[in-house]
């Protein structure tokens, strides 16, 4: 044999093996055999301790969209004045603050999960963050008299006083919202823990050991609960929302998060609570009924508020979406978070959604022009304002905004969190200038001094 022979021969040769070991890692790959998920696994958490120690800011934190600081619109004239609630990760780390409407920071409760949880023994160690750099809060109710509970997400959630003193923890893996009832209690989503997920709602190969090995990702959960929680923080009952579509035999949705989430395929991030005027809408739903926000679903669901079972579904035309709202009409508005690459004849990007449930028609309210576009691929929420105005919370890029029925932006604030990044602000909510009971906001002496 020549060498020229030899050459090619060899060369053949070790073509043809590199080439069965392409195949044969795409077998495994494709079945999930052993040693691929190891390796992957393995990867994916040496990636996540690498970036909790070498990190130098929020992990959440997204590049800047948006120019300038502060209020750069505000027409008193059609604005709904009041004081806006901005809770999420700005200069200062987590916290929820409280402005006018110029903009100036009238009072901040901070949200630190150290504090709050020195040493946080409701959570297995690989789910303890390690700095503030892997917390943040979303989800609060504040009352006139300075206090408020917050979640911090997936971690739990605690009522502080006015000057961020600790009043009570609610030590479960809750996140996202936290909802009022009329009678004084709270709905809050939550994740189970790992070790008490039942084996019949592990689907397609996932096991509590793979769960477990992906506990770098510190703000997700597999299996999402509903809590009921009394003024003092107790637990009065509970539902597993995907033990409610188990039982339901939604196995088509539960494949769709499955390709897409395999480790979160729920992702409850809000809860609102059936008026007369919804109920009314929908056969065999009752006031008091849970609506529910099934993110990886694209799906709004409601359940039984005793029993948790599912009574009623509706799968888009919204993508991810957050903050399911009640109407006064009995119909349901919803931040659609959607995603830039499918806008069907819209504008591009996120959109408020009006949809009706007795019609099954939905129509968007804003943004109707493509100049008014905007964007954020996680969080994002809306309320109604009493002269009819809506603020709107574009969270990724820092910017909330209020605009009108004719679709003018009237208010608008933008908080970066230095030169490159956004702040984010995962809820806004305004309140009326009346709506605080509190002499004195000073907290220099932690003082709770209140009318």
């Amino acid at each position: 044999m020549t060498f020229n022979s030899l050459f090619i021969a060899r060369a053949l040769f070790t073509a043809a093996i590199l080439s069965s070991c392409f195949l044969l890692g795409g077998l495994f790959a494709l079945n999930q055999w052993q040693p691929y998920t190891f390796i992957i696994e393995s990867i994916a958490n040496t990636q996540g301790l690498w970036s909790r120690v070498t990190d130098h800011h929020p992990r959440l934190l997204e590049p800047k969209v948006y120019a300038g600081s502060g209020v750069e619109v505000y027409d008193s004239t059609k604005a709904f004045v009041g004081y806006t609630l901005l809770q999420g990760t700005m200069p200062g780390g987590p916290q929820v603050k409280l402005i006018d409407m110029t903009g100036k920071e009238l009072h901040r409760w901070n949200i630190n999960f150290f504090r709050i949880w020195p040493q946080a023994d409701h959570l297995a160690e690989n789910l303890r963050p390690t700095s503030e750099f892997y917390t943040h809060t979303q989800g609060f109710i504040v009352f006139p008299d300075g206090s408020i509970i917050i979640n911090i997400g997936g971690k739990g959630s605690a009522k502080l006083d006015k000057c961020s003193n600790v009043l009570w923890t609610l030590d479960r893996r809750t996140h996202h919202s936290i909802t009022q009832t009329v009678e004084g209690q709270f709905w809050i989503p939550a994740h189970r823990n790992i070790d008490m997920i039942p084996e019949h709602l592990l689907f397609a190969g996932i096991t509590k050991e793979k769960l477990n090995n992906r506990g770098a990702n510190l703000f997700f959960g597999y299996e999402n609960l509903v809590l009921l929680i009394d003024e003092n923080g107790n637990t009065i009952r509970e539902f597993s929302i995907l033990e409610s579509i188990y039982n339901a035999g939604l196995e088509s949705a539960v494949l769709n998060s499955l390709k897409s989430k395999p480790y979160d395929i729920t992702h409850i991030n809000d809860i609102d609570v059936v008026t007369e005027a919804l109920a009314q809408k929908i056969a065999g739903v009752n006031v008091g009924d849970l609506l529910i926000s099934i993110r990886q679903m694209h799906m709004l669901a409601i359940i039984d508020q005793f029993t948790g079972k599912l009574k009623w579904k509706h799968i888009g035309p919204w993508v991810s979406q957050h903050d399911p709202d009640i109407t006064e009409d009995g119909n349901i508005t919803i931040f659609n978070n959607s995603v830039k690459e499918l806008a069907f004849a819209r504008a591009p990007g996120s959109n408020i959604i009006e949809f009706d449930p007795m019609t099954n028609i939905s129509n968007i309210i804003y943004p109707t022009r493509v100049q008014d576009a905007f964007f954020s691929k996680i969080m994002g929420n809306h309320q109604a304002l009493p002269n009819g105005n809506r603020l709107i919370t574009e969270s990724l890029s820092g910017r909330v905004f209020e605009i009108n029925h004719d679709g003018e932006i009237i208010w608008q604030i933008i908080i970066p969190y230095d030169e490159d990044l956004a702040s984010l602000i995962a809820i806004s909510h305004r309140v009326s200038t009346d709506y605080f009971k509190v002499k004195d906001w000073d907290c220099s002496k932690h003082s709770n001094t209140t009318l």
